[in-house]
């Protein structure tokens, strides 16, 4: 539908001021700071020729987001932030505090990765220090840098009191979780209706407390609108969310609102440069949801703006309307309570009924997403034959311009002065022609606007076949190009796999058995030798490396990185197979995977008849780090030979110093006679680790053994001369079996087990090794692309890892994951999270991709 002229001005301003140029008496320029200018009204329009005015509509989710029945939503209003670090959406909604009981109600939050699939249950927050809620759900996030961040957010809400009145009521939260009234005296705005809600306007820097009230309508009935009262809109701004200014009456209604027309309340505030936008939502009580139905009402949203925060306009015409099809979800009502910027588009979050206003509350009112491209709220359109739009005089801030455009034909630009005569250098010939479908176009002139200075312009914009929303200015000569790609909101596909039952995907080389199966064998712990020097008596033995955990340890008194740390003795390697590894110093009981966290050891790395010591730490989150005692940064290719494992005996001292390093801590490792050092990376001594062991541990990864053993050892000053067995704990040290968990047979797939959650047995994962044949286990979807919006979420449980692993979970191309390829970890035609680690940094959870 193509709507002309279809505006309504509620306030006129009455004098304008003016500047005497002779006998023409014109306007003063209009200051445009850096940032996007919109069409929607005429306020940028000085003139136009062939040009129509059409309000555009944002498309709709089939579906609700939050539901009734699952997420128990029975209110239109919602608040949907995105963090600005975590890039999470965040949604506020009420639910009723008792099943079936209307008032009062509960602030309810879930969170989303997408803004479309929420991660449930979700949370049922406390009412801000007791103190009912009864409707609202009108949240405010002040950012990162609010000043006082155990105030930076804000929730409002409708009260109501016996004594005190109804009214609107504000309490402050750290997180968005616990809230502490702003004052003991509730309410802070005193109104008549129970519709209410804030918000921060950014162009004027204050609150603004949009609230609803009831008067008399004269000539209603007792039927007619709230028991013959009509819901009018307010608003009131605020400094500091307790004192308010008297509120006002907005966007009135007016003879041409047929009907029991009613304001249900503006909200969804959005600020585009120095526009307000707002969004309406409308009530008649008086019309059916199906033709020839029962009278139960429908309700729409109506788009509504301000260029001062205080005067509103608005269109008669619905922005969203509600959903055409009979028996729809939300076919009665669309209610815009929210927008939300992402990216390339705005994600507006509505309220929608099923058959009526006051039908089964407590299931048929839902909240659904609409979504539409950012700014096109309002198109101006040229049709084939041409037109020009001519802007008033502005002063132009920025050194370039963009057009927000979908151009069939073609579209120019030229910028002129207060004469209307071409700038040199800014003439339509002058003017790269624009053509495509953009958000961003920067427009191209032979000068650039940043050489206009302070020169009052006007711009003017020659169109055909085309469709222009608004322009931008921008701080930089050059800006990036944006072009508008589709959605798939019509299209959207998604399951729900919660794997109570072995599901049918497809498996690909993901359980392979090794035929024989390697035996691991570990035999160490007290020996009577003298292998390490000293008298008769020492521990060690074979130590397999081995993904399942072997250890001989004594146990302490629980240590820290806050802690001085100190260890010394003597060892020896008598034999060595392949790749193996053990580990000698402090390490916890729970101590699972390489590189080991809560660990601070020396490591004996077996290759072949030789071995390397290294040095090394793990923190409690997996964040690692370590030194080395050779010269050089890899020992492949050192000039420093490895040790032969002959049995020489070696002196050797562990040291940790938690103020070294300027307070990062410090490790030293002396072996030898030669000293070596390295400090812990900036954070690791902060993430922590708990150490209650000191012993021997194998490496926990696949590999072969090492024959080491260890005498003459001081453990914080305590001496251990091992001249009789010190019975210290034994876990795994004595044993020989077929070990099923050996490179690189992979091991994984659905299996009947609990650790990744969920209300029933039944997960899918398992062992998987990096490198060797491509392995996977999958359910068949798609075809899809990158221009496709993809999502996945779910839950996610490590039980161990070592050094150098990885895995991805996400979406990928089967035919080219198993296809031959130059060694890689990548293959082509993925979208996936890749798990990685442990490392410096700890476990990686990382998006990844790479396209074909």
């Amino acid at each position: 539908m193509t709507s002309v002229g279809n505006l309504l001005t509620i306030f006129l301003f009455l004098a304008t001021a003016t500047t005497s140029l002779g006998d023409v008496r014109v306007k003063p320029p209009i200051q445009l700071p850096v940032g996007p200018h919109l069409f929607i009204d005429d306020f940028l329009i000085a003139s136009q020729s062939g040009l129509t005015r059409r309000l555009e509509h944002p498309t709709r989710l089939p579906e609700p987001v939050v539901t009734g029945p699952e997420d128990k939503c029975f209110q239109p209003y919602v608040t949907v932030i995105r963090d600005p670090q975590t890039k999470r959406f965040r949604m506020w909604y009420g639910i009723p505090a008792q099943p079936e009981q209307p008032s009062p109600s509960r602030l309810a939050y879930i969170e989303s990765g997408d803004g479309i699939h929420f991660d449930r249950p979700h949370r049922v927050l406390d009412d801000p220090s007791g103190m009912a809620v009864r409707f609202g759900a009108s949240v405010i996030d002040e950012g990162p840098g609010f000043p006082d961040l155990s105030k930076r957010y804000k929730f409002g809400w409708n009260f109501e009191d016996v004594t005190a009145g109804n009214g609107l009521m504000v309490a402050t939260s750290p997180d968005g979780f616990d809230w502490t009234p702003i004052t003991s005296k509730p309410p802070v705005l005193l109104h008549t209706h129970d519709i209410n809600n804030i918000y921060r306007d950014p162009i004027r820097n204050h609150y603004i407390a949009t609230v609803n009230m009831l008067e008399l309508e004269p000539g209603w009935t007792e039927q007619q609108g709230h028991k013959g009262k009509r819901r009018r809109t307010f608003q009131s701004t605020s400094d500091d969310l307790t004192q308010f200014t008297e509120p006002r009456e907005v966007i009135p209604p007016d003879e041409k609102d047929e009907g029991d027309f009613q304001y249900y309340g503006m909200s969804g505030y959005l600020a585009r440069g120095r526009l307000l936008i707002g969004l309406i939502k409308v009530l008649r009580d008086d019309l059916p949801a199906e033709p020839g139905g029962e009278v139960r009402g429908i309700g729409y949203t109506a788009l509504a703006w301000s260029r001062d925060g205080l005067h509103w306009e608005r269109d008669r015409e619905p922005f969203l309307d509600r959903n055409a099809t009979s028996g729809t979800w939300d076919r009665a009502m669309t209610w815009i309570d929210c927008q939300v910027p992402v990216g390339s588009e705005t994600f507006l979050y509505y309220g929608g009924y099923k058959r009526g206003h006051k039908i089964e509350r407590f299931t048929e009112r839902q909240i659904g997403l609409a979504r539409m491209p950012r700014d096109r709220y309002v198109a101006r359109v040229a049709g084939e034959e041409g037109a020009l739009l001519t802007t008033p005089l502005v002063l132009l801030e920025g050194k370039s311009i963009s057009v927000n455009a979908d151009v069939k034909g073609e579209l120019r630009a030229r910028v002129i002065d207060a004469k209307r005569q071409a700038i040199a250098g800014f003439d339509f010939t002058d003017c790269e022609p624009i053509q495509g479908d953009f958000l961003r176009l920067p427009i191209q002139w032979k000068r650039s606007i940043g050489e206009l200075g302070e020169q009052p312009v006007s711009l003017q914009f020659q169109l055909n076949d085309a469709a222009i929303y608004a322009f931008e200015t921008h701080a930089d000569e050059q800006v990036e190009t944006e072009a508008v790609t589709a959605h798939a909101v019509d299209d959207d596909v998604s399951a729900k796999q919660s794997f109570d039952a072995q599901p049918d995907w497809e498996a690909h080389h993901n359980r392979l058995v090794p035929d024989p199966a390697p035996v691991t064998r570990q035999d160490f712990g007290y020996r009577a030798t003298r292998h390490a020097g000293g008298e008769a008596g020492e521990i060690g033995g074979w130590i397999n490396r081995s993904a399942t955990p072997a250890s001989y340890a004594k146990p302490i008194k629980a240590k820290t990185l806050n802690d001085k740390l100190i260890a010394s003795g003597e060892f020896a390697v008598t034999a060595n197979k392949g790749g193996s590894g053990a580990l000698f110093g402090w390490f916890n009981e729970s101590s699972r995977g390489w590189r080991t966290p809560n660990s601070l050891a020396f490591r004996l790395d077996g290759n072949g008849d030789t071995y390397w010591v290294f040095f090394e730490y793990g923190t409690q989150n997996y964040k690692t780090g370590g030194g080395d005692t050779f010269e050089g940064d890899r020992y492949q290719t050192t000039k420093t030979k490895a040790f032969p494992a002959d049995g020489t005996v070696h002196t050797w001292s562990l040291t940790y110093d938690p103020d070294g390093a300027d307070g990062l801590g410090e490790i030293t490792y002396v072996l030898d006679g030669q000293s070596y050092t390295t400090a812990l990376a900036p954070g690791h001594k902060d993430d922590g680790a708990v150490f209650d062991r000191f012993g021997i541990m194998n490496v926990q990864t696949t590999g072969d053994g090492i024959e080491a053993y260890f005498d003459d050892l001081m453990i914080d000053g305590e001496r251990h001369d091992f001249s009789a067995d010190p019975g210290w704990e034994s876990n795994g040290n004595v044993i020989e079996f077929a070990d099923r968990f050996h490179r690189p047979f992979h091991d994984f797939g659905y299996t009947e087990t609990h650790r990744a959650g969920g209300e029933k047995p039944g997960e899918i994962g398992g062992v998987i090794w990096r490198g060797g044949e491509a392995a996977s286990y999958a359910d068949t979807v798609g075809p899809f692309s990158l221009d496709d919006p993809l999502h996945a979420s779910g839950t996610i449980a490590f039980t161990s890892a070592s050094a150098d692993s990885g895995a991805y979970i996400g979406f990928f191309n089967a035919e080219s994951h198993r296809a031959p390829r130059i060694e890689t970890d990548h293959a082509p035609n993925m979208l996936a999270i890749a798990i990685e680690g442990p490392s410096r940094i700890g476990h990686y959870f990382r998006p990844g991709y790479r396209d074909g």
